[in-house]
């Protein structure tokens, strides 16, 4: 549906601003963001569009598990809370008078497979994210050629089933000036 646009700029009034946003985030060959809400069903979904592209993020209030995602999967600071906590109790129950060679052992073992699973950590390669401390309520979706403005957050329900009005942009000037916009964002963050 998007690349039969014959206009250089159409409105849009619906639940199915996925129609857009979708194929825009699928083709774009550098994409740039801004959504207050993302949930973990766009995460994926820009995990599942992001090989061979360039994304910029900016998201007030990205979920949780959808900002685990596109940081890469393993919260490093949890796992290195975990290796802590485990030599800790390993010694703890050394101190009890249990055999000291058991627990060491265990806390090796504990040891090697924290630091394995921190060093083969996967880091996703060209997604970049800002999470502003003040809320940004703008919401946009630039690439290469086109550029959509409006009201629908990167959330299922912002582009499913809420009534969202959405404008799409195709005039080389106003996606060029769309993006000059987004970067004079990101820059002051």
């Amino acid at each position: 549906m998007f690349g039969i646009f014959r206009k250089e700029t159409e409105s849009y009034s619906g639940r199915d601003s996925y129609k857009y946003v979708e194929p825009l985030i699928q083709k774009a060959k550098a994409l740039y963001i801004i959504s207050p809400f993302i949930d973990s069903y766009y995460a994926r979904f820009l995990l599942s569009n992001h090989t061979g592209k360039k994304i910029y993020l900016i998201s007030s209030s990205i979920d949780p598990s959808a900002r685990k995602l596109l940081a890469g999967g393993r919260d490093r600071f949890s796992l290195f809370a975990y290796m802590v906590l485990i030599v800790v109790l390993d010694f703890a129950v050394a101190l009890l008078g249990f055999y000291i060679s058991y627990v060491i052992f265990g806390s090796g073992i504990a040891i090697a497979v924290m630091a394995y699973l921190l060093a083969t950590q996967k880091n996703v390669k060209g997604i970049n994210m800002k999470v502003p401390s003040s809320f940004v309520h703008a919401k946009m979706y630039i690439s290469d050629s086109a550029a959509i403005d409006g009201s629908a957050n990167l959330t299922y329900s912002g582009m499913h089933r809420n009534v969202e009005h959405i404008t799409v942009v195709r005039s080389k000037d106003d996606v060029e000036k769309m993006r000059k916009e987004f970067f004079a964002l990101w820059n002051s963050l």
